[in-house]
């Protein structure tokens, strides 16, 4: 049995949005006419690259590497394309369900809440309501390994609850805490990871944003890969066991800056120390000059800093 993935977005894509499809350019509304002139104006857009060429981060490119161990297929869950395999050509959009971003979906909403059932019905495509439980059905011979954050849980939450008991059967779901999870049929294919994957050390250390993808690949690497035909609670079993070797991580005390300038006259100072890449910065605060700053905050400050040409 071969083992594919499927993956959350990332809201790092090597291409700049096209204006169009920026969801902060949208007229306010109910969650029916965005999602409408959303889907229009996609149909509207020239694709500009492959999924796998669109999105990079780290949690995209393990979840790649994971496809590869698991000689499966990589697909990708996003909420402003669907779902959509990696090999498929698309345009360049920014729009996230996660709260606090410019492009959030839930500041393009008028008087209305977000449904994330509704939404994703809206945008795929009206003849696979429930694409997820589709691919699965159509695959029988693959175990499908979900790495997800509890949004994106919810987005498919629906769409995994159609899944036939036997489909259920070929699901693992690694990535959001058991608390974001009420179902039982998605608890009883809920693979149990945790902090103390960090414990590990490389390449399964990271930061929280990719911690799906982490505890995915040491899923497809280590558990996977020597029980491949085993049930999901022996699955479960075999993780904990893992698990139960290690500590948690005791989380350092880092400085919190909240003056955005101050932020950025950081980075210019140490730009050359870290050749000028994002990553190595976030990391470079972190556990070098022991900073505390949100990776997205860090990027936004970052990419501020870039354009103003650094020498």
């Amino acid at each position: 049995m071969r083992l594919s993935v499927i993956t959350t977005c990332s809201n790092r894509k090597k291409c700049e949005a096209d204006p169009k499809l920026r969801i902060s350019r949208l007229k306010k509304g109910s969650q029916e006419e965005v999602a409408k002139e959303w889907c229009r104006r996609r149909t509207d857009t020239r694709p500009v690259a492959r999924v796998d060429g669109l999105y990079c981060g780290r949690g995209f490119q393990e979840a790649k590497i994971t496809a590869q161990i698991g000689g499966g297929f990589l697909w990708v869950v996003s909420a402003g394309l669907g779902l959509v395999s990696s090999e498929r050509n698309v345009p360049a959009y920014d729009l996230t369900i996660s709260v606090g971003s410019e492009n959030s979906l839930q500041n393009a909403l008028k008087g209305a809440s977000y449904c994330p059932k509704l939404w994703w019905q809206a945008v795929n495509s009206r003849k696979a309501l429930t694409p997820v439980r589709n691919l699965v059905a159509q695959h029988p011979d693959q175990l499908f390994l979900l790495m997800l954050s509890s949004s994106y849980l919810k987005l498919l939450e629906f769409d995994l609850l159609s899944l036939t008991d036997a489909e259920m059967k070929r699901v693992r779901i690694v990535g959001p805490p058991i608390s974001a999870i009420d179902p039982e049929r998605l608890i009883n294919v809920y693979m149990p990871y945790d902090d103390r994957l960090d414990s590990l050390g490389p390449p399964y250390q990271g930061t929280k944003g990719d911690f799906s993808q982490r505890a995915g690949r040491h899923f497809a690497e280590v558990i996977w890969i020597h029980n491949k035909t085993v049930n999901a609670n022996n699955h479960r079993k075999l993780i904990e066991k893992q698990l139960s070797k290690l500590k948690f991580r005791k989380a350092p005390k880092r400085q919190r800056i909240d003056d955005d300038e101050e932020i950025r006259s950081i980075i210019r100072k140490h730009w050359h120390e870290v050749d000028g890449k994002s990553g190595r910065m976030l990391r470079f605060f972190r556990d070098h000059l022991m900073i505390a700053c949100e990776q997205k905050r860090l990027s936004t400050l970052f990419n501020q800093v870039k354009q103003e040409g650094v020498k």
